[in-house]
């Protein structure tokens, strides 16, 4: 084989490799988009900074949750996860945990009387 032949034959190769394993980054990018859901969770307890702080803290730990929004004024909290490691139901658990009703599940009793005053059902009015 001439250099010319090599050359040309490496190119090719060099090409379609490249194209194969930008195809594969973008094949497993569109799965992964596929898997995250984004959903958004009544937490009627919820009233102020302190409260917003401890449920995003709380809800970042668990495994494939992506991104936490937590809005006291809407008393809504935005989750983005994975739901291949994590479920609706999970999320709501973890807040219910942290001493919050939400969506069905009623908050944890002793996590909420663990709460700081402000924090605690009525502790605005």
């Amino acid at each position: 084989m001439n250099k010319s032949v090599m050359l040309k034959a490496l190119l090719v190769t060099m090409l379609c490799g490249g194209f194969v394993s930008s195809s594969l980054v973008a094949g497993t990018e569109v799965a992964q988009k596929k898997r995250e859901r984004t959903i958004t969770i009544s937490v009627p307890e919820m009233q102020c900074g302190m409260c917003e702080a401890r449920i995003e803290k709380g809800l970042k730990k668990i495994d494939g949750v992506k991104s936490v929004k937590a809005d006291a004024e809407e008393n809504t909290v935005v989750v983005t996860y994975d739901t291949k490691k994590t479920s609706k139901s999970k999320i709501e658990e973890a807040i219910a945990n942290l001493g919050y009703d939400a969506g069905e599940k009623e908050a944890n009793e002793s996590a909420q009387s663990q709460l700081s005053p402000c924090c605690k059902p009525g502790g605005h009015e």
